[in-house]
């Protein structure tokens, strides 16, 4: 199942990407949303004089700091690639909140704008864009033009609600829509919220593409069937060499070979 994901991008520092994330992130947690952030971080990570990078230094690929409070992982990064770090980090959340990556094409991007120049860059920012945020009413009166949605920063809580109002049309949108309960849950819906604040991980039985071909006939697979058969076959190819973590699509081949014993 694809999570939202939400960018906060601008184009010059101290605009307030961390002040707007803030603030949608605590009314999501008053919604019981369960929120990852992905932060761009242009410069070396400062690990400088920490035992940790000491560990790092020398080659170690993870590195894991645990507290009663909290639990911190340094990874020795393979690519900065939104994507990757999407499925292999965030994979537990279903509301990603970025901050940068305005190249990414991935989710909706919200540009923080500072003043008219910065809003006439904005064939800049790849991907789709939700809205903007900016404090300058010029800026405001241009975008109306551009028939584009914006908010103040006074309005980020009416930004909030319409962010968690998408992503429940966001994850919604990707079940049957059939109420069938199979999930242990009594309609879809309860589902979508279960989903978003992190109470179920398992995906909807009815969202698993799986076809057993036999003898070129196509074989009838109920959605209990289909997702055990995926759970297996995933289970056992990721402990194969050379086979990548994010597995999206697998194609196995059984044929019997007729040998002549004669």
């Amino acid at each position: 199942m694809k999570p939202f994901i939400v960018r906060l991008v601008s184009f010059s520092k101290g605009v307030g990407k961390t002040f707007i994330g803030l603030k949608i992130i605590e009314l999501l947690k008053r919604l019981n949303v369960k929120v990852c952030i992905v932060k761009h971080a242009v410069h070396e990570i400062d690990l400088q004089d920490k035992d940790s990078m000491k560990y790092m230094s020398v080659g170690v690929d993870k590195v894991v700091l645990i507290n009663p409070k909290k639990t911190v992982i340094f990874i020795r990064s393979e690519t900065e690639d939104l994507e990757h770090v999407v499925n292999n980090y965030c994979h537990d959340c279903k509301f990603i909140i970025v901050e940068g990556y305005k190249r990414s094409s991935l989710g909706y991007a919200i540009p923080i704008i500072n003043d008219v120049d910065e809003l006439s860059r904005l064939s800049e920012i790849s991907g789709q864009i939700y809205a903007i945020v900016t404090r300058n009413v010029e800026v405001m009166d241009l975008v109306k033009k551009m028939n584009l949605k914006y908010f103040n920063f006074n309005q980020t809580e009416q930004l909030a609600y319409e962010l968690y109002s998408e992503a429940f049309k966001h994850i919604y949108n990707q079940l049957p829509k059939t109420n069938c309960e199979m999930c242990g849950f009594s309609s879809c819906e309860e589902y979508v919220k279960a989903v978003l604040s992190g109470k179920v991980r398992a995906e909807c039985i009815f969202d698993v593409n799986v076809k057993l071909i036999v003898n070129d006939r196509y074989v009838y697979l109920n959605p209990f069937v289909k997702k055990l058969l995926k759970n297996l076959i995933k289970a056992f190819i990721v402990s194969l060499k050379n086979v990548p973590k994010d597995v999206r699509k697998v194609i196995l081949e059984i044929s019997e070979v007729n040998e002549d014993r004669s």
